[in-house]
């Protein structure tokens, strides 16, 4: 189902008025080690312009703040800055901004970076060329998203914690998400001219109480009263899966995150190493 172009971001994005600072630390205690270990293979940092789009709870943008040191920068934007208001931090700038409405700089950043994003956006196409316009020659692109694949293999717990991935994926459908959108960047990119086009997938494995349970669920409860209004879960069902989500004996899959990457040409022809242009 898709949503009008016209559609603001800040109603696609489906936690855009219900995030809280819980459940974004969750977030970023779960993913943050596997985004560092991500950008350190892309090269070393020291001396990058950085571009951070929805930057959540600032724990990316802080990291790369210490990874560019002094002669390097980042800018750092979201639709609530709220978490990274009044940090004094002097090589980062944090800003309010609509990425749909106001594009990033072009020809200007190292590294540009967005996780858990694009994926809401119905513009997320332009936005993805956007971001790749705003490398310097040279410049990487990293996106990070996340893939329901997992989630379908799901055996021998109960029936109810299976329903809930099938809810919540169909509820952030309704609202315009991708839950498929991962397996698109590859293509995309390259089709942008980006080059040494890679990827990785970790699929989560964890157990209930963890930073990744918790997470996800809050993300659930969040998103009660569109699934229940929509008839793809009910009260019970929730209570059951989230029951098993704070049960410390459950291991439990969630959606693999997809990361893609991709640097910008060098070369002004840009020509990729394998010659597709």
């Amino acid at each position: 189902m898709s949503r009008p172009e016209s559609v603001k971001a800040a109603d696609a994005y489906v936690f855009a008025r219900e995030e809280v600072r819980e459940r974004l630390e969750y977030l970023a205690e779960h993913s943050d080690p596997a985004t560092h270990r991500r950008v350190r293979r892309l090269g070393p940092c020291e001396g990058w312009h950085c571009f951070e789009l929805g930057f959540g709870s600032g724990s990316i943008a802080l990291w790369l703040s210490q990874q560019v040191g002094p002669r390097g920068r980042v800018l750092a934007v979201d639709l609530d800055p709220r978490f990274l208001a009044g940090k004094a931090v002097p090589n980062l700038e944090v800003r309010q901004q609509d990425i749909t409405r106001v594009p990033p700089p072009e020809r200007t950043f190292d590294f540009a970076h967005v996780r858990l994003v694009l994926m809401h956006l119905p513009q997320r196409e332009q936005v993805l060329e956007q971001l790749a316009a705003s490398l310097k020659p040279g410049g990487w692109l990293l996106v990070e998203e996340h893939e329901s694949f997992p989630t379908l293999l799901e055996k021998g717990v109960p029936s109810a914690y299976p329903r809930l991935w099938e809810a919540m994926f169909e509820a952030g459908h309704r609202r315009g998400m991708d839950g498929a959108w991962a397996r698109k960047v590859p293509g995309l990119m390259r089709k942008l001219g980006l080059e040494q086009v890679g990827t990785d997938v970790d699929v989560p494995f964890f157990h209930g109480g963890s930073p990744a349970a918790e997470f996800w669920r809050l993300t659930a409860e969040q998103l009660q009263p569109q699934m229940e209004a929509h008839g793809l879960l009910t009260r019970q069902e929730l209570a059951e899966a989230t029951t098993l989500m704070r049960d410390p004996s459950a291991w439990l899959f969630g959606p693999a995150m997809v990361a893609t990457w991709g640097r910008r040409p060098a070369n002004p022809r840009g020509v990729d190493e394998s010659g597709v242009e």
